[in-house]
């Protein structure tokens, strides 16, 4: 709304320069957020190893930076904030819920075991559980989240060149 993106486009700027930025920014944050989180969780009794906080905090921040790729991507499309908000809630929340991140996947209906195999918030919420005790899952849900963040970064560069035309 205040022309801030205009200035960027005709900079002499890599276009994705801009994308990975708001990675970066999204990766800090939720960075901190997850420390506060196992902070908390430490307060009140809980215990993990290193390598689950590790492996944790490396899944949040790669789903997380996916999800803000494409927040950006569908920013530059939408060109409103209230459709961006309502596109992302219209993704985010189904995406929660239809994951084992609620219940234990054991207890998982079978229609939603089977949409949970290829929900993103799902393979984070796997790779996080099995934490240091299984780092193959760990590594494979890392991979799949890393792909679905390359994707995403992808998609968000193809959108500021769309926009760019556009403008």
């Amino acid at each position: 709304n205040q022309g801030i993106l205009d200035r960027y486009l005709v900079s002499p700027m890599w276009r994705g320069a801009l994308v990975s930025a708001g990675f970066l920014y999204g990766a800090v944050v939720i960075l901190v957020q997850s420390l506060i989180l196992v902070g908390v969780a430490f307060a009140d009794g809980a215990h993990f190893s290193f390598g689950s906080i590790v492996a944790m905090i490396v899944l949040a921040v790669l789903l997380g930076g996916g999800v803000a790729a494409l927040s950006d991507a569908l920013a530059l499309v939408a060109r409103q904030e209230e459709t961006l908000i309502g596109a992302v809630q219209f993704v985010i929340l189904p995406a929660t819920f239809l994951s084992s991140g609620m219940m234990a996947a054991n207890l998982l209906p079978g229609w939603i075991h089977d949409i949970a195999r290829f929900n993103p918030v799902n393979w984070a919420v796997v790779g996080a559980r099995a934490g240091s005790s299984d780092w193959g899952m760990v590594g494979t849900r890392a991979g799949l989240l890393a792909v679905l963040l390359i994707a995403c970064a992808a998609l968000a560069t193809r959108a500021i060149r769309v926009y760019q035309r556009a403008v």
